[in-house]
């Protein structure tokens, strides 16, 4: 059963390309660095880990660690989470929740403004690794995750809840995948402590295959 969901997740990363841009290749209008497109994490469980169970760098410093506001039952469960702020590399957006499209991929926000999390894997907060995708650009230029990739270790990335909770993790690392050699478990496996996943395509846009050669996966952990 495990073998069958893990082949099922890594197919739904190699197929996500709704999430990258329209075929412009990255870096344009900025540093000539592979750019990341749209994240894909398509979980098919509970958690934004891969096997998980079903249910379900920029100038400026990073921002202070926020406050914590939240209960027993949010720390337990995690927060539904509306928006995010990486102060480090100017992104503000709301969150929208985004489950699996016809082709059982993670589906992704239409406004390219705004991120997705995967509502059928782990919520913020929770054990467990909660995915969010976004774009790395249009047909017109950058999108929400255009600068992902200038993350760097240290950098604080900040969710508020519907409930006005907010949850602040801590970026680890960042690594670039081939868009078909994504570590499955890495991104979607059992986690005992609270880990965010931030997702988005990089690489040169492929035409031939519609999507961009890399996906970009920054890996983050809670603090507050």
């Amino acid at each position: 059963m495990r073998k069958l969901t893990l082949v099922m997740l890594l197919s739904c990363l190699v197929l996500v390309t709704s999430a990258c841009g329209a075929g412009e290749e990255q870096g344009q209008g900025q540093e000539q660095e592979q750019v990341p497109n749209q994240a894909t994490a398509p979980v098919p469980s509970a958690s934004a880990a891969p096997a998980a169970p079903s249910s379900s760098s920029s100038d400026q410093a990073p921002p202070a660690t926020a406050p914590l506001k939240t209960t027993t039952t949010a720390a337990q469960n995690g927060i539904e989470p509306v928006r995010v702020e990486i102060t480090s590399i100017k992104v503000s957006a709301d969150i929208l929740p985004v489950g699996l499209d016809k082709q059982g991929r993670m589906d992704v926000p239409s406004d390219d403004a705004k991120v997705g999390w995967y509502s059928l894997g782990t919520n913020p907060g929770a054990p467990g690794r909660a995915v969010l995708s976004g774009h790395v650009d249009n047909k017109t230029g950058p999108a929400v995750f255009y600068n992902l990739r200038k993350l760097s270790a240290g950098d604080l990335v900040k969710v508020t809840g519907a409930n006005g909770e907010e949850l602040t993790f801590k970026v680890d690392r960042s690594e670039s995948y081939p868009y078909d050699e994504a570590p499955v478990d890495e991104i979607f496996g059992v986690s005992a402590t609270p880990q965010l996943i931030l997702i988005t395509c990089t690489g040169k846009y492929n035409r031939s295959k519609s999507t961009h050669e890399q996906r970009l996966v920054v890996y983050a952990t809670i603090v507050s």
